[in-house]
């Protein structure tokens, strides 16, 4: 990263930066695979070190399966040790899915929801004791209006040819697009019917929402992982199989001080 594109960020108003990471170098390399066959691992951690120099946020979201669980003690001791203000960088953790049809063949690999909340908290601690901050509202229910960029009126996911869409996962699969960076000078994209059929999502359209006591922290869980249901029921989320928890974590770890 160059002095002039940190320049840019403060320039456009970004605070910082989310990096997504798999696994210390033998994991993450394995699965981004640069061009000239040099470490995305070390090109993320070089990237993480300038930003956070330069006084800007920046979030590791570590990217969890089956398969890389047991790495992720090896990887936080590498970031400790090579990130220079390790203290101030947050971490976070993904939850892998094989949410389109391309990533089936991993689905073996991937917690479900329920598997996912046991492991979670754990992680979190790990984070803590070893001097990281945390995303600290990544587990913490709040109540909510919607669920993701997906179901949000002004979020959208730009490809590499300026596509729009409403959901990572629909990324250069062409009839998800909702419009197009080339064409915002004229309008916005919301009249377009990819763009309404995610803006109007509504889970209490459904009776397993519209019943249930997590709804205002849930929303529904990924509306993605819903249309893809062979059911076309909501997917509850981790919540509501940790909260009590949840809860308890944050009193132990910090002290309810949430929004320090």
């Amino acid at each position: 990263m160059k002095d002039e594109d940190i320049e840019q960020f403060k320039r456009f108003k970004i605070r910082g930066a989310q990096i997504t990471i798999d696994g210390p170098p033998k994991i993450h390399d394995s699965r981004r695979i640069s061009i000239d066959g040099s470490s995305t691992f070390d090109r993320l951690v070089n990237r993480a070190n300038d930003l956070l120099n330069a006084n800007l946020e920046v979030i590791v979201r570590i990217n969890i399966d089956k398969e890389n669980l047991e790495y992720v003690d090896e990887l936080l001791e590498i970031l400790r040790n090579r990130i220079e203000r390790h203290e101030k960088l947050k971490i976070d953790f993904g939850q892998v899915s094989s949410f389109t049809e391309i990533c089936k063949s991993i689905e073996s690999d991937c917690y479900n929801n329920d598997q996912y909340a046991e492991i979670l908290l754990p992680l979190y601690a790990k984070v803590l004791s070893m001097g990281f901050s945390m995303n600290k509202m990544s587990v913490y229910p709040n109540p909510r209006a919607n669920f993701c960029c997906t179901d949000y009126v002004n979020s959208f996911v730009v490809d590499e040819r300026g596509l729009l869409y409403r959901c990572w996962n629909h990324v250069g699969n062409e009839k998800f697009s909702c419009g197009s960076l080339s064409n915002l000078k004229d309008k916005m994209p919301t009249s377009n019917r990819n763009y309404l059929s995610w803006i109007n999502w509504n889970p209490i359209e459904h009776e397993k929402c519209s019943s249930c006591k997590f709804l205002p922290i849930c929303m529904g869980g990924c509306p993605d992982a819903m249309r893809n249901s062979a059911d076309k029921d909501p997917i509850c989320g981790t919540i509501k199989f940790n909260l009590e928890r949840v809860i308890e974590f944050y009193y132990e770890q910090l002290k309810g001080e949430i929004d320090r």
